[in-house]
């Protein structure tokens, strides 16, 4: 059953109140979503030729025989929860919206470049099930990449989001979590760290023990004490990036 928290989906905002504790050091991870780290970068894109940096990008391969890497983030990064006015609605995204470069997170900080957005039939803000937020862009060759699950964790199994945290450049990149609920609609999961501020963690990958990505990660709540995240499910990922031109 989905757990109903309040979400806090932004690029912006999570974290916890000026004076907590820091965050509770994670056990080491095993050597995949160490390695699926090198795939994860801190994206600018161009939106009607205006720069926007918000949350946090992904490369992966779509899962069709030759396809080439895509860029993933949230869409929901291209409205008022990344910094701009108003929605980009998914019909309009490959007219205004593309990615200028992104820059790997791990190893190397030599900038990745890409392109126009892709069109994702559907794509949304989170808040109506089943989730469907998530971009897509044109991206480097030579952009490492990672691969789509080929089915979704079950409950209890450990998954990592991994993305940067905000105004820690040096901090960790692997956020370890048990898997609440995983379903078409959704993907849920307990952070081991109730106090992890997940400010400009939207659009990170979820991964499991293998390294392969299991969702998007959207944003996070607090729900009896323990900080819930969330995710697109992986059917839904997989079948959007699938349809998207």
């Amino acid at each position: 059953m989905i757990r109903i928290v309040i979400a806090i989906a932004a690029g912006l905002i999570v974290g916890p109140a000026p004076g907590q504790a820091q965050t509770v050091p994670a056990p080491p991870a095993p050597p995949a979503p160490e390695q699926a780290a090198a795939s994860v970068c801190r994206p600018r894109f161009l939106v009607d030729g205006k720069p926007l940096e918000a949350g946090t990008g992904f490369v992966v391969l779509p899962g069709a025989a030759g396809a080439k890497p895509l860029l993933v983030t949230a869409i929901h990064l291209f409205g008022p929860s990344g910094g701009l006015a108003a929605e980009v609605p998914w019909a309009q995204m490959a007219l205004r919206a593309r990615l200028d470069l992104c820059v790997p997170q791990s190893g190397g900080r030599v900038p990745w470049h890409g392109g126009a957005a892709l069109v994702v039939p559907g794509a949304r803000p989170m808040g109506t099930l089943p989730y469907r937020d998530m971009a897509a862009f044109v991206i480097d060759s030579g952009a490492p990449a990672l691969t789509l699950a080929p089915a979704p964790p079950r409950a209890g199994e450990k998954v990592w989001l991994i993305a940067p945290l905000a105004g820690r450049p040096d901090g960790p990149l692997l956020h370890r979590a048990t898997v609440a609920y995983a379903g078409i609609e959704a993907l849920q999961y307990v952070f081991d760290d109730p106090r992890l501020p997940l400010r400009a963690t939207s659009g990170g990958p979820v991964v499991n023990a293998a390294g392969q990505v299991v969702g998007v990660h959207l944003g996070g709540g607090i729900d009896k004490g323990e900080l819930i995240g969330m995710a697109t499910g992986l059917q839904v990922l997989t079948n959007a990036l699938r349809d998207a031109r």
